[in-house]
């Protein structure tokens, strides 16, 4: 005899039931910039800083200056897999960020996303995009290109992602953001993926 137990919308939304789900939620922040002082990493400190103050949520950063960025199939790919995954695969939610490179994203990120398992590594994710470019239009092709791939691994991209235009105005010289409007963008992301998730804010 088949025993289950039938979900309701109601119980869905029960507090303690969110709780069993996800007492902690667990996010990946996926670095696609090799430069010291990166513009990229600056923009996800104000990610981090709400999701951790805002939520509690446990982030990890995928630093590729700390990992064995290699082309797939190369010494080291195996090592760059086992890092990845044991970050990517326990994630609730991942954000991919990356510099405008020639139109497109990284050929870090790209190394990065290559060496995550297929093609389920990100599958049903929810993944939060942010670009970062020096020009006047943005990371706007860099987004779409993220897009497109993240809709090919099956994952989810939540809405607005961030385009930084001409990046070295906003940040100051200790990686603070200078732009309000900027700001408020990156903290609706990250309230935006706890929302995905069904996590509420702290009190």
């Amino acid at each position: 005899m088949l025993w289950y137990i039938p979900i309701t919308l109601e119980l869905l939304h029960n507090n303690h039931t969110k709780e069993f789900f996800m007492s902690t939620p667990r996010i990946a922040m996926v670095l696609g910039s090799q430069r010291d002082g990166s513009y990229t990493a600056q923009a996800t400190t104000i990610v981090v800083r709400v999701l951790q103050e805002c939520y509690g949520a446990s982030v990890t950063v995928l630093d590729p200056n700390e990992l064995p960025i290699c082309f797939p199939n190369s010494p080291g790919s195996e090592a760059l897999n086992k890092a990845l995954m044991e970050v990517i695969r326990p994630a609730d939610g991942v954000f991919l960020c990356s510099p405008e490179y020639n139109g497109s994203y990284s050929s870090t990120l790209k190394a990065m996303i290559d060496h995550m398992d297929y093609p389920d590594a990100l599958e049903g994710k929810p993944i939060g995009l942010i670009g970062v470019a020096a020009g006047r239009i943005g990371a706007i092709k860099t987004l779409e290109h993220l897009r497109g791939i993240c809709g090919h691994l099956g994952a989810m991209v939540l809405a607005y992602p961030v385009s930084v235009a001409e990046v070295h105005q906003v940040f100051d010289k200790e990686g603070n953001c200078t732009d309000a409007d900027l700001n408020e963008q990156l903290e609706a992301l990250a309230h935006r993926m706890m929302a995905h998730l069904g996590v509420e804010q702290k009190s």
